[in-house]
This record gives C-alpha cells, sequence and structure tokens, in this order.
C-alpha cells in the first residue's frame, strides 16, 4: 500500500479512463483546513474523480469514484470505465 500511495504521488497519470487529469491533490499535507491524510485525489476533466486512500482497518487501498454525465446510463457507463482504471492503476 505505501508503495502504490507513493506512486501515485511521484507518477500521477496523465488521464484516466480517457479523461485528463486536470488536477492532482495530495492530502498528505493537509487541505483547505483538513487535517494531513493518506489520500490522493484525481480530478478529471468534466467534472469527474478518482479519489485514492489506503483502508484504516484493513490491508486494502480504496478507490472513491465520482461520474458526471448528462443520462444516468451514460454515468453508470463511465463508473464502470473508471472502475476497471482505477483498479488497473492500483496493481
Amino acid at each position: 500500500m505505501k508503495s502504490l500511495m507513493e506512486g501515485l504521488r511521484a507518477n500521477a497519470p496523465a488521464d484516466v479512463a480517457g479523461l485528463a487529469v486536470e488536477k492532482v491533490v495530495d492530502y498528505a499535507s493537509g487541505v483547505d483546513g483538513l487535517p494531513a491524510a493518506n489520500v490522493v485525489e484525481f480530478d478529471l476533466a468534466g467534472g469527474n474523480k478518482l479519489i485514492v486512500r489506503p483502508s484504516g482497518t484493513e490491508p486494502k487501498v480504496k478507490a472513491y469514484l465520482f461520474a458526471q454525465r448528462p443520462t444516468r446510463d451514460q454515468a453508470e457507463q463511465l463508473l464502470a470505465d473508471l472502475e476497471s482504471a482505477a483498479t488497473a492503476i492500483m496493481q
């Protein structure tokens, strides 16, 4: 987990599921008054996001996905694409 998080910080992907990574937010030093946390947020094109953090209670890494599209079906398809991309990134 440690090496994965270090790798995401050092070598952020240029895109996730075909969406450009527009901004990387590293919570290691705290963000906007929030305490420091082992969390990396990837702000993607179109207001979409991928947030990665290790579990605090289990030996696994969690990904939080946010998808915006004009229709529910399109958003669900994007979520599936983001899930596949996140799985690949975290291996």
